[in-house]
């Protein structure tokens, strides 16, 4: 099995190739996870099909968020403070604050556009468990009859779950798209989140210290679809990401 080993130095043109190897790459997943809609004018998606398509996406997006984060880090970012910043040291939990914002993952603000209409820059802070797990098996009453043996059969299995709404999922991979076309705006919209963060948290402001979780926790971090040098890929952006956020751009 094929393993890579983490560079002790990254520069900012190891970064850059980082960018350009595996953007592409990215771009695979997403058309390999809307390949496997087979009718995009459907109402709905079969749930099978509906959980493959995640496996693919939640790695496809964790994989470009951690490159948008990168490009954003390119250049210095000054942090912008709160515009309350002076009104109150304890800032109401309605207000427009990091730590609970209006609207999870977007940039905050009247200008905002709705979340639906934009790609999570952010990754949420809980984990959540697998909705595809396996459920237990249920048996049926097991009447002993002597020398009969018992009776194991389960009872009959309830009915199949519907299917599901395919608007959601399908405007979740035209989000992947538009980012996919147009990373640079993408990744200025990540620095205008950091710069924020960075003046929220310098105002004294309980917030989180990275848009995205630790490579351990990234969301689709064990996909079973993916080959192993598409997960290899992964891990090196990853990799690429936590050195950007150690300032490897000015490393150069």
């Amino acid at each position: 099995m094929s393993r890579i080993i983490r560079p002790m130095h990254f520069t900012p043109a190891l970064l850059l190739d980082l960018i350009a190897w595996n953007w592409p790459r990215a771009k695979k997943l997403a058309w390999w996870a809307r390949q496997l809609v087979k009718d995009p004018a459907a109402e709905t998606v079969a749930r099978h099909v509906h959980n493959e398509v995640l496996r693919i996406l939640r790695p496809a997006e964790s994989m470009v968020r951690r490159m948008l984060l990168i490009l954003a880090l390119k250049d210095p970012i000054a942090p912008v403070p709160p515009a309350n910043a002076g009104a109150s040291a304890h800032p109401s939990p309605k207000t427009n604050s990091p730590i609970i914002p209006v609207q999870a993952g977007t940039e905050t603000g009247a200008t905002t556009p709705p979340r639906a209409s934009q790609f999570l820059l952010t990754e949420p802070l809980t984990i959540r468990l697998p909705s595809d797990a396996t459920p237990f098996v249920k048996f049926g009453p097991r009447i002993f009859v002597f020398g009969s043996g018992m009776d194991w059969r389960p009872l009959p299995g309830e009915a199949p779950l519907p299917p599901l709404p395919a608007a959601p999922l399908l405007a979740r991979l035209s989000r992947l798209d538009a980012v996919l076309a147009d990373p640079d705006a993408h990744a200025a919209r990540l620095a205008r989140l950091i710069a924020r963060l960075r003046g929220a948290r310098e105002a004294g402001r309980l917030t989180r210290l990275s848009p995205i979780r630790p490579r351990s926790l990234m969301p689709g971090r064990a996909s079973r679809p993916l080959g192993e040098l598409t997960r290899s890929a992964i891990t090196y952006v990853c990799w690429g990401a936590d050195a950007a956020l150690e300032g490897a751009w000015d490393s150069g």
